[in-house]
């Protein structure tokens, strides 16, 4: 029986999925330093843009971003490529919205939205990311 081998395409996702991943695992750990992981990201970002979907091109492009506003959004990849991409927005005080980013179009869906009193919010946020994280998901 002969397997399916995956497409040019396929492969580049997956590669440059593992390579965000493992840049943002480092990051966090940090073995990684804020340029280095910028450096890579722009570089893969470079070398593929066009070539992937651009949900994948736009993780690795807010992973290039030296200057991420903290607190406004936080960006989710798992190395499992069934699952996609997710966005998390927070305004502060107010409201988060937890939204995923559709591999084929680019486009967000948004999974759930809550509006919070004040003082409930960054917990409610810090108890997503980490459901998110202990689902599979790596932060950006």
């Amino acid at each position: 029986m002969m397997t399916e081998l995956p497409t040019t395409k396929e492969e580049l996702e997956r590669k440059m999925l593992d390579l965000l991943a493992l840049t943002a695992e480092r990051l966090q750990s940090g073995a990684l330093d804020r340029r280095g992981a910028y450096m890579t990201a722009k570089a893969a970002w470079t070398l593929t843009a066009g070539l992937v979907d651009q949900s994948i091109s736009y993780l690795a492009q807010q992973l290039a971003d030296e200057n991420p506003a903290p607190g406004w959004k936080r960006y989710f990849v798992s190395q499992d490529p069934t699952k996609a991409p997710l966005v998390l927005i927070v305004l502060p005080g107010r409201a988060y919205a937890l939204q995923k980013v559709n591999a084929a179009t680019g486009e967000r869906a948004t999974l759930k939205r809550r509006e919070l009193e004040p003082g409930e919010l960054e917990e409610q946020v810090a108890k997503l990311a980490e459901s998110l994280k202990a689902g599979g998901y790596l932060e950006l």
